[in-house]
């Protein structure tokens, strides 16, 4: 909200460009300052887990492939120990030496493969982006069964949990994307709900259009141009930047502010963001009020 009444306050002050006769009047300030802070709060709507993910898995499935694996590695023990039960039974054998050698060797084979596929789980599971090689070993594991307690056989990897480890980037499938942009809607139907004065009449609607871009590839009416409001356009980048720069995300790390306005820079490449709004943002340093 800070950044958003700074860089409001700095186009007021501009004498030239497309939004030199803009000027805030303290009503419009007030009235963009309460959508910005009330801006998330459709997000209330959206389930915790799936707002807070941090990883392709929730931690609970991440357990449930741990605790496969562990029945994997103790079934290859019982096969390896029964193997030599019945070796032994045959009676005297020259070869025994060398059988027992290649049990041994299979066993720890098959160990190894599973501490493999495991510890690629944990790497593909995380947001960075997932490599080919990586890919393939995924590939490889989702074709994977074994028997359970049962007898019958189950895969390694559930199909829901296999598409989702391969995510190209980041944690969210498309459904829970989905989910998440869907709490623009949210705040919008709950802020309609209330009854602002005349001054305040535009907060749900400014609130409603801040994930919106300019080459209509936003979220959620999929405006482009002049239809986006201008306070709007203000918020979308100040969000931007927070989403990127903030240090209170459970989800994710902090980047640095370079980086933060680089990404920024490059949405305005895009044709996403306005490039003189992005100028006056960064000429007026309105990302320095997330610093304080």
């Amino acid at each position: 909200a800070d950044s958003c009444i700074r860089l409001s306050e700095c186009l007021g002050r501009m004498d030239v460009g497309k939004f030199r006769d803009v000027h805030f009047s303290e009503p419009e300030l007030r009235e963009l300052r309460y959508a910005a802070l009330l801006h998330d709060f459709g997000k209330i709507g959206v389930r915790e887990n799936v707002l807070t993910k941090a990883k392709k898995l929730f931690p609970d499935e991440v357990e449930k492939i741990q605790h496969r694996a562990d029945f994997i590695r103790r079934t290859i023990h019982w096969e390896t120990a029964q193997a030599k039960v019945d070796l032994l039974k045959q009676g005297p054998n020259q070869n025994i030496e060398a059988v027992l050698k290649r049990i041994e060797e299979r066993e720890a084979g098959d160990l190894a493969n599973i501490d493999r596929f495991f510890s690629t789980i944990l790497k593909a599971n995380e947001p960075s982006r997932l490599d080919a090689a990586t890919l393939d070993i995924l590939k490889s594991i989702g074709s994977r069964t074994f028997r359970d307690v049962k007898g019958e056989l189950e895969a390694f990897l559930k199909p829901d949990e296999l598409s989702r480890l391969m995510i190209p980037q980041g944690t969210l499938s498309d459904a829970e994307r989905d989910e998440i942009n869907s709490h623009v809607s949210h705040t919008f139907k709950f802020l309609s709900k209330i009854p602002w004065t005349q001054d305040l009449r535009n907060v749900a609607y400014i609130a409603f259009s801040h994930h919106e871009k300019l080459d209509g590839t936003g979220y959620p009416r999929k405006l482009s141009g002049a239809a986006i409001p201008l306070p709007a356009q203000i918020m979308s980048i100040c969000d931007i930047y927070d989403a990127l720069a903030a240090s209170d995300r459970p989800y994710k790390k902090a980047i640095p502010t370079e980086k933060a306005l680089d990404i920024l820079a490059m949405e305005v490449k895009g044709g996403k963001i306005d490039a003189e709004l992005f100028q006056i943002f960064l000429d007026g340093k309105a990302y320095e009020t997330f610093q304080k």
